[in-house]
């Protein structure tokens, strides 16, 4: 599955053995995203207006990470700018206006 972030959403793709892209679907609305991650477990990390959301597979919201910057931007928390997994997947790290953030995960 290829994840993608953009056009007011988080969309996933079918890709084939060739590297072929099909059936773009709309799991989740954002106002905005500008980076993802996807652990092993298939839980997806990505930037949002909210700061992290965590998305299942399906598109479910299970939680989000506030991360506590709030620049306003058209009433946008528009600071929570990428977010990326460890390689152990036991840290994710967010960046955030002027600081780099790190989120022990269970």
């Amino acid at each position: 599955t290829l994840y993608i972030g953009g056009g007011g959403g988080l969309y996933s793709y079918d890709l084939s053995p060739m590297g072929e892209v099909s059936n773009k679907t709309l799991l989740r609305s954002f106002q905005r995203i500008d980076g993802l991650d996807v652990h092993s477990s298939g839980v997806i990390f990505t930037t949002s207006e909210r700061g992290v959301t965590l998305v299942n597979p399906e598109g479910t919201v299970l939680a989000h990470i506030v991360t506590g910057e709030e620049s306003f931007f058209g009433g946008v928390i528009a600071s929570t700018g990428n977010c990326a997994l460890s390689d152990d997947e036991k840290t994710l790290y967010i960046t955030a206006d002027d600081r780099l953030l790190s989120v022990k995960l269970k």
